[in-house]
């Protein structure tokens, strides 16, 4: 599995990236979304403040359709897709087991702490990130924040 980053991620850096689907059909990259604000979810499904956030973000993608909603699983894509499965989850899904600690490093998180949200503004640069579950409320302020 491949993956393009920027180097760091200072703020005013554009963010690249390429995962494969957590169902194994395509690669999808940042560039997919150019022009749009991107809503990016490292998870684990073990992981219980993770796995809270899950329908709030599911929400958010159907009511926000126009904002992209990635969730990125950073353990082994069959427990992931199973869990996925499981719980219904809507919103698209890739898969970054072995990547994820050099992920959320380069996303802004040193510490590789989960669940971890970061939105990208339309230039796809970090705009504002959270460490811990994220509430419609946190979501809605970010979208506020990083559009336009």
């Amino acid at each position: 599995m491949s993956h393009h980053l920027g180097a760091t991620a200072t703020p005013g850096d554009t963010m690249r990236l390429e995962l494969a689907r957590l169902d194994g059909s395509a690669f999808v990259r940042l560039s997919d979304f150019n022009g749009k604000v991107v809503v990016l979810n490292f998870w684990r499904s073990d992981c219980p403040p993770c796995v809270a956030e899950m329908p709030v973000l599911s929400e958010f993608s159907q009511t926000h359709a126009e904002i992209p909603v990635i969730g990125i699983a950073t353990e082994e894509a069959s427990r992931a897709r199973r869990f996925v499965e499981r719980h219904r989850i809507a919103y698209l899904q890739l898969s970054a087991p072995a990547q994820s600690d050099g992920l959320l490093r380069r996303f802004g998180n040193a510490k590789g702490a989960l669940p971890y949200t970061v939105v990208l503004d339309a230039q796809h640069r970090i705009c504002l990130s959270r460490v811990g579950a994220v509430d419609t409320q946190w979501l809605k302020t970010a979208l506020g924040r990083c559009s336009g």
